[in-house]
């Protein structure tokens, strides 16, 4: 059964572990003046390399920042990441 996560303005239905509870939010936004594959691979989740492939997944450039990801494009990253 999926988790709910509240995020400003939109609820989800999480149903992946990486993104419910396993800091997937929290690694993506822990590095300032980063990019997400590297914010990613800097907090641990995962590597440069994967998170690349993740972010190419969901339509996204390698270098795209956290920030400019929709709420909605988290669950799908999380996956992609899986």
């Amino acid at each position: 059964m999926p988790r709910e996560l509240l995020l400003p303005g939109l609820v989800l239905g999480a149903s992946s572990a990486e993104f419910a509870g396993g800091g997937l939010i929290e690694a993506a936004f822990a590095h300032r003046r980063k990019t997400l594959a590297n914010s990613l691979s800097l907090a641990g989740f995962a590597p440069r390399e994967q998170a690349v492939a993740a972010l190419g997944a969901i339509g996204r450039e390698s270098n795209v920042r956290a920030e400019a990801l929709s709420p909605a494009e988290f669950p799908a990253l999380a996956e992609a990441l899986r």
